[in-house]
């Protein structure tokens, strides 16, 4: 995966017991080929660390591949929390600070509401407090995961072709990567676009994610039986 992002530090708890090695990589032709329990247990996985943090008040801000790493047991663990925060800042004025850069996190994955208040903010428009703290929305995070999804259901990064500058512009006018789903997976189309749904109000919930990925799970036979990536990394 390209871009590191601006992310630096890392969460001890979320990378204790975990290999020094990311789900960025696995070689990106081998991700079609792996069984659907697999995918979905990864997913699964991602979502319910993204759940427990903002369960906790925290907004993760760089949710990506590369910062998903696989423990011991070949278990997803989300790391680099280093610019993470807490969903009510004290003041405003870190975010304004941070919405004056050119992303916030790693452009591809940066939710379409972040860059239309930093592109406001570029043109000097004076913006009030909700406006800011969109920045410090769980729901930035979901949209992330939305492409999180996409990219292990399809093997390809999102917006490929596109340097993370250009994606993150594309998403800003409302363009979308093309869904070309396997057979089993076509129901989960509905919940990817709902994660990266232009409107924030319609994203669902991490919780609500977690039970989609494990209605998808219970329809499949011997669904998460199965070890996740067994001898692949």
């Amino acid at each position: 995966m390209e871009e590191s992002g601006s992310a630096r530090g890392a969460g001890g708890g979320a990378q204790a017991r975990a290999r020094p090695t990311s789900i960025a990589d696995v070689p990106r032709p081998l991700w079609r080929a792996l069984p659907s329990d697999e995918l979905l247990r990864l997913g699964r996985g991602v979502a319910a660390g993204l759940h427990y943090l903002h369960t906790q008040g925290v907004v993760h801000r760089d949710v990506k591949c590369s910062n998903v790493l696989m423990d011991a047991g070949r278990q997803p663990k989300l790391c680099d929390f280093g610019i993470s925060a807490l969903k009510s800042p004290v003041s405003p004025t870190q975010e304004r600070a941070a919405l004056s850069s050119v992303s916030l996190g790693t452009p591809r994955y940066q939710a379409p509401e972040i860059t239309e208040r930093m592109a406001a903010s570029a043109d000097g428009v004076d913006l009030d407090a909700p406006s800011l703290y969109v920045a410090l929305d769980a729901r930035t995070d979901t949209y992330a995961f939305g492409l999180l999804l996409y990219e292990i259901l399809h093997g390809v990064i999102a917006f490929h072709g596109f340097p993370g500058i250009g994606a993150m512009v594309l998403a800003w006018e409302g363009q979308r990567p093309l869904l070309e789903l396997r057979h089993e997976h076509a129901r989960l189309g509905d919940l990817v676009e709902s994660c990266w749904h232009t409107d924030p109000a319609q994203r669902p919930s991490m919780e609500r994610v977690i039970e989609t990925l494990d209605e998808e799970a219970a329809g499949g036979a011997g669904a998460f039986a199965s070890p996740l990536l067994p001898d692949l990394l």
